[in-house]
């Protein structure tokens, strides 16, 4: 007589099932993506795919790209993927390493979520930190946060310049002046390229290296990492009275 089939093997109807809903938000997520977000496989593995965000506007993110990992169980949807951050970035809700503690991505997880919800989730505590219930994982970018935002961005500047940004247009720091009096002080930051071409940014006495590196990106276009001249000693964040000492020019306060 005929043997009867042997059955399919469970673990193996879970990746089949695993597959097709990943190949399924892969698609989804292609052709509608979170805001600033492409996605690509990391091979031709569906379980593994690298998603790059581009920072949003506005926020001292803009202009980087930021990659993210994002590897699926072979029980996916039922267990959540798991994302990490592969680009250095200046947030508390992120370890120094990309890992993360998202309650979407643990205890929140249901099979009803999905990647396109994560990312979407991401940029809104890119656009406000504060936008979103997020964890704590780095309590002194917290407690910045909290009671000096200004700083908080401009940390955050400082690293999306650092390891976001490719060095198309190296700045090197030539010169800090302070020009002006009293309060309408200014402070006029001369930079030059490799190749020699020099640019400069204003900004008040009290200004941040966010402000700095905003004008030069707004104004000409230039970003990548940004280079002190005295060794690779780097005044970050910007303090125009340290830099000024630093110079050689007056460093006190009227």
């Amino acid at each position: 007589s005929a043997q009867a089939p042997h059955p399919v093997p469970t673990c193996l109807v879970h990746i089949q099932m695993a597959l097709k809903r990943v190949r399924k938000e892969f698609d989804e997520f292609q052709a509608d993506p979170p805001t600033g977000c492409s996605v690509q496989l990391v091979g031709e593995d569906f379980f593994q795919w690298k998603v790059t965000m581009m920072g949003p506007e506005g926020t001292p993110y803009a202009g980087g790209a930021f990659h993210f990992s994002a590897e699926f169980p072979s029980d996916y949807p039922f267990k959540p993927p798991r994302v990490k951050a592969m680009t250095k970035l200046y947030h508390y809700a992120w370890e120094f390493d990309g890992r993360e503690s998202f309650e979407v991505l643990h205890d929140e997880w249901s099979p009803a979520r999905t990647v396109s919800e994560v990312f979407t989730y991401f940029v809104q505590l890119f656009q406000d930190p504060l936008a979103v219930e997020a964890p704590v994982l780095r309590s002194n970018a917290f407690d910045l946060c909290m009671n000096n935002r200004e700083l908080y961005f401009s940390n955050a500047c400082e690293w999306t310049i650092w390891f976001a940004m490719d060095a198309v247009a190296r700045l090197f720091v030539r010169r800090v002046d302070i020009v002006g009096s009293g309060s309408s002080r200014e402070v006029i930051v001369t930079a030059s390229t490799m190749g020699g071409n020099l640019y400069e940014a204003k900004t008040t006495l009290g200004g941040t290296w966010f402000d700095v590196a905003r004008q030069f990106r707004s104004e000409y276009d230039l970003t990548g990492k940004m280079y002190h001249p005295h060794g690779a000693q780097m005044v970050w964040p910007f303090n125009p009275v340290a830099a000024a000492a630093l110079d050689g020019l007056p460093a006190s306060k009227e």
